[in-house]
């Protein structure tokens, strides 16, 4: 520990029976930022212990993956995607069931994840459908839709050249970083 006296213009520390006279002069602008420092350090502290309880960020991260997978067609309802969690036996489709362990393992490594790199979204993807598609992990290379019924309800724009690019582009949207432009929407409605 150190202790301290303090004068301006000159300060001693004594650290293990060693005094100490600094190369700097503690002036009241030095102390106000130190004060302020410290202020903003306790903040940080502070909001550090506000983390939600365990049980509420398990219970999160549950309903995160249940929801991810309900909105792929996945038939696991939510109490066999928490017994699953939880290590029981759940009786489910094998296509079901390798998709909830793919995105355990995707919803674990997500801080691990560039959203600004194609590398890394194809990494994610790959897992994510590890057993499930044969190209999984690379960007596609035909076109796609979603049908609801007899219906087409959507059609992704075409694959091509243009395509590495906008992933990035999307990515920083997604996350506040830039406005995804009037190319890409046009392009997207078409």
């Amino acid at each position: 520990m150190f202790k301290k006296s303090t004068t301006f213009g000159t300060t001693k520390i004594a650290q293990n029976g060693i005094i100490m006279k600094p190369k700097y002069e503690i002036t009241s602008d030095i102390l106000s930022l130190l004060a302020e420092i410290s202020h903003k350090l306790g903040m940080i502290e502070g909001a550090q212990l506000s983390k939600p309880p365990v049980s509420l960020r398990r219970e999160s991260r549950i309903k995160t993956i249940s929801s991810t997978l309900q909105i792929e067609g996945n038939t696991m309802t939510l109490e066999q995607v928490t017994d699953y969690i939880d290590g029981k036996r759940v009786l489910a489709p094998a296509k079901d069931l390798m998709e909830l362990r793919n995105a355990i393992e995707v919803y674990d490594r997500f801080g691990s994840y560039n959203p600004f790199s194609v590398k890394s979204l194809c990494e994610a993807h790959k897992r994510l459908m590890n057993g499930l598609l044969p190209d999984a992990g690379r960007l596609r290379s035909g076109n796609v839709g979603i049908a609801k019924g007899d219906e087409i309800a959507f059609v992704a724009p075409p694959a091509g050249g243009e395509k590495t690019y906008r992933v990035p582009q999307v990515g920083r949207a997604l996350t506040g970083r830039t406005k995804v432009s009037k190319h890409w929407k046009n392009k997207s409605k078409r």
